[in-house]
């Protein structure tokens, strides 16, 4: 399972976390919420969602792959500027992506294997910036093979097809963000269980 989070680090915002599914700092997976809890609306959350594992551990698809390193930023922006122009499925580099990419060990759960956050739109790069062992500010994309987007189940259990051209607002952004509303348009709304969103897809 593919989890809606925005925040991987958190900081007391609703039940201590914003989305669906969410971590502790000690030890992913360890954070469990109930329906009633989803304040915004079972209809208006993503719980989960797809993801392309990463083909092979020298790969520089953006499917499946996450580039990682000091140079991404916590801004969505700059982990979108590491497409490539020449051919928008790969990464600008090798050198800086992870040899592990995501859905490679899933069963462990950690956040770069199996989460995702609401922040970039479906297909979009995934990018890490490790500060160090415990604090990695991310954006982890969700993915498909499919043409234009990918599919998520809502909480309410209904399957919702989400296109590459879905509004993700302000993407300057810091990707910390701890209380409040998404400023990532209707995107992020969805990943919030207690947001205050009105917006819905």
């Amino acid at each position: 399972d593919h989890h809606a989070y925005k925040d991987i680090t958190p900081r007391g915002f609703c039940q201590g976390g914003r989305g669906a599914f969410t971590v502790t700092s000690s030890f992913p997976g360890t954070m469990f919420i109930s329906l009633s809890a989803l304040t915004d609306g079972t209809s208006n959350t993503v719980a989960i969602g797809e993801c392309v594992t990463m083909p092979s551990a020298s790969s520089n698809k953006i499917k499946g792959g996450i580039y990682t390193g000091t140079a991404f930023s916590t801004s969505p922006s700059a982990c979108n500027g590491y497409r490539s122009s020449s051919d928008p499925s790969v990464f600008t580099t090798t050198t800086s992506v992870s040899s592990t990419g995501r859905g490679s060990n899933y069963a462990y759960g950690g956040n770069d294997y199996t989460y995702f956050n609401t922040i970039l739109p479906p297909n979009s790069p995934s990018c890490q910036y490790q500060v160090n062992s415990s604090s990695r500010p991310a954006c982890y994309s969700l993915s498909s093979f499919h043409s234009g987007g990918a599919n998520v189940v809502l909480a309410d259990g209904a399957v919702q097809f989400i296109s590459e051209t879905i509004d993700c607002g302000d993407l300057t952004y810091s990707t910390d963000i701890t209380t409040g509303q998404s400023p990532y348009g209707v995107w992020g709304a969805m990943g919030s269980i207690c947001g205050g969103e009105s917006k819905s897809l």
